[in-house]
């Protein structure tokens, strides 16, 4: 059914295709270099597993099964629309059961495109945007399919189906049969023809529409970012040719950055679980990546023209912060990584705006005005309240707890306290209870008190990385000179910053969270548990378990999608209740933020809603009477929001460490001194 004129369009589309992907491959590179891409069979397994089988994409199952049923019924039919073109033939059986597997990959794929068009056009879910090139798309996917069945059935209708079960196009065939033989022989080559102009169509119009999709995500998916979850990159301070840090305009992204906006195709997921958008901000990740791919495919090519010139990007005008992203919604971002744990093929918002916000306070120095006295705080005495650094390890002074100094012999724990856990009165409860617990496993820990300062992470995650770069080698340094098998810390945000990106410094230590550490603890039998008995309505410093109690857990976001820490504080609570914990709606990897990462725990929260009331109402419908946390900021928050709803008789918000702590037996629990180190 191929003659000369199928041929010559198919070359035409062909050449529109390679035209198009040269373009958009130069435009791809215009992006700033980076390193080469490592790892190639790794990368390579993982486009197998999640560009082809679908598996990330499958976490949300209806649009998943829909995109599933699409690409791989539209791909079949047109791996076989190849082949028939090319003239190959297949053995008889092989050719049977292609024949079954294509006539029903075609059913798959029409389910799928209705489904898509019903989703779209009647559901209409919030976080899809319809926009006309998304009908015609799917209206041509659409024809290729019906007219690939019609025909099929034309044939099957004429008697010249063969001898291969074709059930879609059977059925398909009856109806099309009443025509009469003659009308079925002399449709079939026009519909044949028309299948095969829009399947030419489809190949032309891939490089210069959403389309691009079909090409760019798989390479997204290849060309993904394998660093550590949520590492920010460390950009050379020193280098004195650098005119700007950070990013105020499209030309300083990097290619990988260009190809994600190509790569996006504003499916919505990042902005369905987005804290920021879900309570009314001016940020919607989805929004911001899009914003981003306008203004570069407006721009790309002066860009080139520039850089050939040797201008700045200043020269050119290319302007991106405020003009294309606001500022408001650039520090809206609590850094949760919801959007980038979610996204289908894996494009990397949060990276973005970080950029963003560090161009915002180290080239404008306009940070948030608030931000400006935590930054002071930081830099004078080493913690965001701005107390005395002296006063570092004073909590524990009363404990005894000993200071590991330089030169001290070799200890088994040194217990990271963070600021939270040194100089917030709520969170000292926590370093407390700590204290009980490695006392009653009979663990030789200490303490840096004075010597430690910041870990950094509120500064990094505002964009202020000189004040990180310099807190993060000064407690380098500090860890270098002492000697301890492995750090503990209550704090996730410590976590990742001592263990994922201190590494950027020199310094690779192994960090456990508190959460793993007392699970260990209690696996191995180090601690003995006082039967769960009492009522939760006791002070922090003694809060016994009922059976009965109803605990409901909050997934910390630097611990569950950073570090993928989600059932070691669930089994911890579970050996302390003899249950598990209750599971709100948003549990795990869909957690909702507390609000107080990125920084916003230091800034006021003046747009939207709040959005540790929106967390503590979801965690609230289940009816709690403990909210547990395992982060001192997420402690802070759900404490905040018990309050401001009115709760404090209903709800106590507790650390999982409280809770341990107040469930040790009185023997062995001591709270002696303890050798100093």
């Amino acid at each position: 059914m191929v003659d000369s004129f199928d041929l010559l369009m198919l070359g035409a589309a062909l050449c529109a295709l390679a035209f198009g992907l040269v373009r958009r491959v130069r435009m791809w590179s215009a992006g700033l270099p980076a390193g080469p891409a490592e790892r190639s069979g790794e990368r390579g397994k993982g486009m197998l597993r999640d560009a082809v089988a679908h598996v990330r994409i499958l976490r949300d199952p209806a649009p998943g099964l829909m995109h599933l049923g699409i690409f791989l019924g539209f791909g079949l039919l047109l791996l076989a629309a190849a082949l028939a073109v090319s003239g190959v033939s297949l053995p008889r059986p092989l050719a049977a059961a292609a024949a079954l597997v294509l006539d029903l990959a075609g059913l798959g794929a029409l389910a799928g495109t209705a489904y898509a068009l019903l989703r779209r056009y009647v559901l209409k879910p919030p976080r899809l945007d319809n926009r006309v090139e998304d009908l015609w798309v799917l209206l041509l996917i659409a024809g290729i399919l019906l007219t690939g069945v019609a025909t099929t059935a034309l044939g099957i209708a004429r008697g010249g189906g063969g001898p291969f079960p074709k059930p879609a196009g059977w059925a398909v065939s009856l109806p099309l049969g009443l025509l009469g033989a003659d009308a079925t022989a002399a449709l079939q080559p026009w519909v044949w023809k028309v299948h095969f102009l829009l399947i030419c169509g489809f190949f032309a119009a891939i490089p210069y529409t959403r389309l691009v999709h079909v090409v760019a995500s798989p390479l997204n998916v290849f060309f993904r970012n394998l660093r550590p979850r949520g590492e920010a990159s460390k950009p050379n301070l020193e280098d004195e040719t650098a005119d700007h840090f950070g990013v105020s305009a499209v030309e300083h992204l990097g290619w990988k950055d260009v190809l994600d906006l190509d790569a996006c195709t504003r499916c919505g997921r990042c902005q369905d679980g987005c804290p920021a958008h879900l309570t009314e901000k001016p940020l919607s990740p989805k929004k911001a990546i899009q914003d981003m791919k306008r203004k570069w495919l407006a721009d790309w090519g002066a860009i080139l023209e520039r850089r050939a010139s040797g201008a700045k990007a200043e020269e050119g005008g290319a302007s991106l912060v405020d003009e294309f992203v606001g500022r408001d919604a650039i520090w809206a971002c609590t850094t949760c990584r919801y959007c980038e744990e979610h996204c289908p093929v894996f494009v990397e918002p949060v990276s973005k705006l970080l950029e963003m916000r560090r161009h915002l306070v180290l080239t404008e120095s306009a940070p948030p005005p608030e931000m400006n006295q935590t930054y002071k705080n930081l830099e004078n005495n080493g913690n965001p309240w701005g107390i005395g650094f002296s006063t570092r390890g004073d909590w524990a002074a009363a404990l005894d707890v000993p200071l590991l100094g330089e030169g001290a012999p070799e200890i088994e724990v040194l217990y990271w306290t963070g600021c939270a856990g040194a100089f917030d009165d709520r969170n000292k409860k926590i370093s407390e209870a700590m204290v009980r617990i490695f006392r009653a496993a009979g663990v030789p820990f200490a303490i840096l008190g004075p010597d430690a300062t910041c870990c950094g992470d509120p500064a990094r995650r505002t964009g202020n990385e000189y004040l990180y770069q310099m807190q993060a080698q000064q407690n380098v340094e500090t860890l270098k000179g002492r000697k301890f098998k492995k750090i503990v810390t209550a704090c996730p945000h410590c976590l990742h910053v001592l263990s994922v990106e201190y590494p950027q410094f020199g310094g690779t230590f192994e960090v456990v969270p508190h959460v793993k550490f007392v699970l260990d603890l209690l696996k191995a039998g180090r601690l003995r548990l006082e039967p769960a008995t009492g009522t939760p309505g006791i002070p922090h410093s003694a809060l016994p378990i009922p059976h009965s109690s109803r605990i409901v857990y909050h997934d910390s976001c630097y611990l569950g999608r950073y570090r993928g820490i989600y059932e070691e504080p669930r089994e911890l609570l579970a050996r302390l209740q003899g249950a598990p914990p209750l599971e709100p709606e948003r549990a795990r990897d869909r957690s909702f933020c507390c609000g107080a990462g990125g920084g916003r725990m230091w800034l006021e929260e003046r747009l939207g809603k709040r959005i540790n009331l929106a967390r503590f109402d979801q965690l609230a419908a289940r009816s709690p009477e403990i909210v547990a946390t395992a982060c001192p900021y997420c402690l802070t928050m759900m404490d905040d929001a018990v309050k401001d709803r009115g709760q404090e008789e209903k709800v106590k918000a507790r650390d999982v460490a409280e809770l341990v702590a107040a469930r040790l037996k009185p023997s062995a629990a001591p709270l002696a001194p303890a050798p100093v180190a």
